[in-house]
């Protein structure tokens, strides 16, 4: 099971390389107000095409290769032509594939450029096998599975979606809201307008005080986003299933916490591999969790 890594600046390479990430996955600020790739803070993405043949061909050196992410939920028909040229020019200089959420350019990636891998990202929602099927026919390599889907459920599909990879998220941030259906703007840091909604502190009233207190307890229970996010206890249950890739989130993330999060991965999958037993497993990486992060590891935040 191979581990899928945000890059966000040629700066960080090297330092991710020395920790064996299998693939790296990175967009590119290409102007504008809206993100082709839903990070619209500049420091999430690369900056020019020269950064990106940098990393690729340090990536490609060390048997690392590179993703590239275009996976806003609705792109205009000038949007969809210009991404068509850029296809182009990312194939050129050697991306492996393309993150996307857009059907044409799906179709376009498989009838022109049939180098490129093409993934399904999170954003469209693929929760059944009938769904991934048809996304295999469409070209697709591999499929990110949403984040709130459970154990059960990727088992199950997994077994009736033969010939296409999976891909799961593993840790670093988690929503309770479905990507499909979020149309928010993913900036935390550096602009109060585009705050993530789901981040914002709401205060519920009703003219009923025992309604408030509940509606209080609703909001504060289902509209819960976190950075503490982890599934790496399920790392061998998701190996057994034949999930293919798991992935750390984080390309707003500077490069000591990208770091953190790789090296705990690397050392879950290291447990995995010495330990048969699953209760010791869980309790191991929950240890190994509180020595990364400081933190104990709490079933809220939890994946799975």
């Amino acid at each position: 099971m191979k581990i899928a890594m945000p890059i966000s600046s040629a700066k960080e390479i090297d330092s991710l390389l020395s920790a064996n990430p299998d693939e790296f996955f990175c967009g590119m600020d290409f102007g504008g107000d809206v993100a082709y790739n839903r990070r619209e803070m500049g420091y999430a993405n690369l900056s020019s095409y020269e950064e990106l043949k940098g990393i690729i061909s340090k990536a490609h050196t060390n048997n690392v290769k590179v993703s590239f992410v275009i996976n806003a939920q609705i792109y205009m028909p000038a949007q969809i032509e210009f991404m068509k040229k850029e296809i182009k020019q990312l194939s050129a200089i050697g991306v492996d594939n393309i993150i996307t959420s857009c059907l044409t350019l799906m179709e376009y990636i498989r009838e022109n450029y049939p180098n490129l891998g093409i993934i399904v990202t999170s954003v469209m929602g693929l929760f059944n096998s009938e769904a991934i099927m048809q996304f295999k026919e469409l070209g697709a390599s591999r499929v990110i599975l949403p984040r709130d889907v459970t154990i059960a459920e990727i088992k199950e599909m997994k077994r009736l979606c033969q010939g296409v990879e999976f891909e799961v998220f593993i840790i670093g941030w988690k929503c309770s809201n479905t990507d499909c259906f979020c149309f928010g703007f993913h900036d935390r840091q550096n602009h109060s307008a585009l705050t993530n909604l789901c981040c914002l502190d709401y205060k519920v009233t009703s003219k009923n005080p025992l309604q408030s207190a509940r509606l209080e307890g609703f909001f504060r229970n289902n509209s819960l986003c976190s950075e503490r996010a982890c599934g790496a206890c399920k790392i061998k249950e998701l190996a057994d299933i034949g999930i293919d890739y798991i992935k750390i989130v984080g390309r707003r993330l500077p490069l000591k916490q990208k770091m953190n999060l790789l090296n705990f991965i690397n050392k879950v999958k290291a447990l995995n591999n010495q330990i048969q037993d699953i209760k010791e497993i869980k309790v191991k990486t929950r240890r190994l969790y509180k020595e990364h992060f400081g933190i104990e590891c709490t079933p809220e935040y939890c994946y799975f």
